[in-house]
């Protein structure tokens, strides 16, 4: 299993000194960008409560996703790395959409609201 870090690190105004700066940093290790676009952050008090929302979504999800992938498991009495490739997000294995991401501004427009934002976020995985 492939453990990933998400880094956030501030951009003082230019994000291209900032990535090249991380990338000098890090090693050896492989370094790929996940950029996102300008949020509508609204007070301190959202953020916070979004933040426990996305926290119990975030269980909620990960419980529901390892249940379908046992359930997979079983079913096909495969071994890890044979399921691993018939799991695709996108048409992409797990391993190719991380760390290709990129923010799909026409599904979930930066212009809305971050509660707007979670909340399709919510629905689109119900």
């Amino acid at each position: 299993m492939t453990i990933y870090w998400l880094l956030s690190v501030p951009a003082h105004g230019d994000g291209h000194v900032a990535w090249r700066d991380v990338r000098s940093r890090v090693g050896d290790a492989e370094v790929y960008d996940f950029t996102l676009p300008q949020f509508k952050i609204g007070t301190l008090d959202t953020l916070v409560r979004l933040s426990d929302e996305l926290a119990k979504f975030d269980t909620s999800y990960e419980n529901t996703t390892g249940k379908f992938i046992d359930t997979l498991r079983n079913l096909t009495n495969t071994t890890n790395s044979a399921l691993a490739a018939q799991l695709l997000v996108e048409d992409k294995s797990v391993d190719q959409y991380v760390r290709s991401f990129s923010w799909n501004n026409s599904k979930y427009r930066s212009d809305r609201s971050l509660p707007e934002i979670v909340g399709q976020i919510a629905d689109d995985m119900g």
